[in-house]
Order: structure tokens, then C-alpha cells, then sequence
């Protein structure tokens, strides 16, 4: 499937409304707002349903390895849409518990919130140990909040993510005589992995058609038409 296909698609889903016509720079603008719009509503809902465990699977990556520095930081993949899970791998500067120096070992931080800063700092219950690691999320940028003075970063592959991936919008050129043949032209879709089942692609369609004629029929972007018209 490509984009020239899910345009066309589009098309035969709006035809069964008296719908404005949907041309290609609609679908180049509404086509990757659907994408979007679809994982949101589903990711939400990952870790409780298995449905949405197998649809969103084309669009996951598990135990992506990736490298932090000794503060404990580290760039996001490029295509890092949201994170599902972490681990991380840290070296020990003194014997603790089971734990002898130089020892490494594997441990699952949990995302530190905002509202949740100044209880985990001042409570001696809440604050980063050896066992006990936190991870946010600033910018680009993955932080691990740990203790540096039980723990150390060893070098190499340090921090694995599991995350959804952001894929590359799809286009289709608006130009008529141009060969759609061309992946310049005509983007594939990124179900062609094999990963996806094609019930996923007509949902999105779906979506599609449905933000296209919110954004043209709705009755509240009229008024506000309307409004700045008088104005």
C-alpha cells in the first residue's frame, strides 16, 4: 500500500457522505494527522488490551540500545515518538547488599513526574539508591536520575528503550503528471512491513475521512468563520 492508494481509499469513504472534494494537498495535511490521531486514542489503552497490543505492534521497537554519558544522559532516537519501558545497566563503586565492587547489574527506573519531585528528593524513602533509579524526559533527551555516589555509567550499551516509533509523514504529489510510480512522488506506507494487518489501514482511513469533514462541515468552525467575517 502507498499513499496513492490510501487517497483513493479516502475518497471512496467521504463518497458516502455529500462531502466537499478531497484533494491531494487535503490528503498530504489530514492523511498524517490521522496516523497520529489513531496511535493516541490506542496507545492509551496499550498495556490493558491485547487488540491494541497487536495493532500498535508495527509501530514499536523492543530493547532498542542506546548509549548515555557518565551524567546519565543520552539523545532520543529520531523516530522516539513515546516511551513504554526502560532498562538500564549501571556499575558499582562500593559493595552493597548482594552487590561487590565493579560489580554490574540491570535495573527498570520508573518516570519521574513533575508533582512527584519534591516528595521523592525529601523523603529518604523516595530518593534515588542502588536499587531505586528514576528517568525524564527533557526535550530530546533521556535523563536517568540515579545515586552517583553508589552507582556509576559503565561505557557501551548502557540503557535499552522499548517505544513507539514517530514514522516519516507520507506524501503524495499534487501534480498530476508526475509518476506516481516514483517514491518521491508516491510515499509507501509504513504498513508494508508485514507487520500490520491491513484491518489497521482502513481504520486510519476512517480517521482520516473523519478529521477532514470535522475541519470542513463543523458546525463550531463555521461560527468562527463567521465570526471573524463580521469582525
Amino acid at each position: 500500500m502507498n499513499a496513492r492508494d490510501a487517497f483513493r481509499d479516502t475518497l471512496k469513504e467521504l463518497d458516502k457522505f455529500e462531502s466537499p472534494t478531497f484533494e491531494i494537498k487535503d490528503f498530504n495535511y489530514f492523511f498524517p494527522k490521522a496516523i497520529s490521531r489513531y496511535i493516541d486514542q490506542n496507545y492509551r489503552q496499550f498495556d490493558i488490551l491485547q487488540k491494541d497490543v497487536d495493532d500498535l505492534r508495527s509501530v514499536i521497537l523492543l530493547d532498542q540500545p542506546v548509549e548515555m554519558n557518565s551524567s546519565g544522559l543520552v539523545a532520543l532516537p529520531v523516530d522516539y515518538r513515546h516511551v513504554l519501558h526502560v532498562k538500564v545497566k549501571v556499575k558499582f563503586l562500593k559493595a552493597l547488599g548482594k552487590y561487590k565492587v565493579n560489580d554490574t547489574a540491570y535495573f527498570y527506573p520508573e518516570r519521574l513526574k513533575s508533582g512527584q519531585k519534591g516528595f521523592r528528593y525529601k523523603n529518604a524513602f523516595g530518593k534515588p539508591n542502588f536499587k531505586r533509579y528514576y528517568y525524564e524526559l527533557t526535550g530530546s533527551s533521556f535523563q536517568l536520575v540515579y545515586d552517583s555516589l553508589s552507582v556509576s555509567i559503565p561505557t557501551g550499551s548502557n540503557l535499552w528503550l522499548d517505544y513507539i516509533t514517530q514514522n516519516p509523514e507520507p506524501y503524495l504529489n499534487p501534480d498530476k503528471s508526475v509518476d506516481y510510480s516514483q517514491e518521491a512522488n508516491n510515499s509507501t506506507l509504513f504498513y508494508n512491513t508485514g507487520n500490520s494487518r491491513n484491518h489497521i489501514y482502513y481504520e486510519i482511513i476512517n480517521v482520516c475521512r473523519e478529521i477532514f469533514l470535522e475541519n470542513i462541515e463543523s458546525q463550531r468552525t463555521q461560527v468562527a468563520m463567521q465570526q471573524s467575517a463580521i469582525q
